[in-house]
């Protein structure tokens, strides 16, 4: 049952914190994940799209099972990893972003919105705390970092950005299994007026049985 954060001054609920994966999936289905927003807003590439999002929403396309591909995995296991050297390197305060294995956050303003922490980070014991997204990323896809986040990421982040209203968040990768980055990145009012335009337009869509167009759609 998803915690009453209105009345403790949180801009999101928590809608689940378990270790049934069934159980997740199934709030997933809920709402639109922070995960989901690059697609939504057509960064998706190949990977994925608008009509993608709303066929596995309404059930005519079974989500992507995850679970045994090599790469996700090791992502998983990496995890811990990345958040403690990006720890004892920055020296800031990092904390796991659910209790149990599996949580969804849903946003108060935009019930749509939804996401699933990685972890969250300070700079110090007494500061605000933010997202700190984790990522494993391939040696081939390393170039697509050097700047930041790719635009897929950034609107993840942003995405959680609006679901926290947190001022700023963190996205931390090792690239190619021996190198660490990490990227501090302010909320941008722009993207996150996009995203609530976008994911609402889409969440509508999604309710009324309407289809997006196959190309995207704004």
């Amino acid at each position: 049952m998803a915690e009453a954060a209105k009345n403790i001054g949180l801009p999101y609920t928590i809608e689940c914190d378990t270790d049934d994966e069934r159980e997740w999936h199934s709030v997933r289905q809920t709402g639109i994940g922070a995960s989901e927003i690059g697609a939504v807003l057509g960064l998706g590439g190949h990977r994925s799209s608008p009509l993608k999002v709303y066929c596995e929403k309404t059930g005519q396309l079974e989500p992507e099972d995850l679970s045994d591909v090599e790469a996700v995995d090791w992502g998983h296991t990496m995890e811990p990893v990345i958040a403690s050297v990006y720890a004892r390197r920055t020296g800031r305060v990092v904390v796991p972003g659910r209790k149990r294995r599996f949580q969804v956050l849903r946003s108060v303003q935009h019930p749509w919105a939804i996401c699933s922490l990685d972890y969250w980070t300070a700079d110090n014991d007494n500061s605000a705390r933010r997202p700190l997204e984790i990522k494993n990323v391939s040696q081939f896809l390393a170039e697509d970092w050097v700047d930041g986040p790719p635009d897929y990421y950034l609107a993840q982040l942003q995405a959680q950005l609006l679901i926290t209203e947190a001022d700023r968040g963190t996205s931390a990768a090792c690239l190619g299994g021996n190198r660490l980055i990490w990227c501090d990145v302010n909320r941008d009012s722009a993207l996150i007026d996009r995203i609530v335009r976008a994911g609402s337009q889409l969440w509508d869509r999604i309710q009324r049985r309407t289809p997006p167009d196959p190309d995207g759609w704004e």
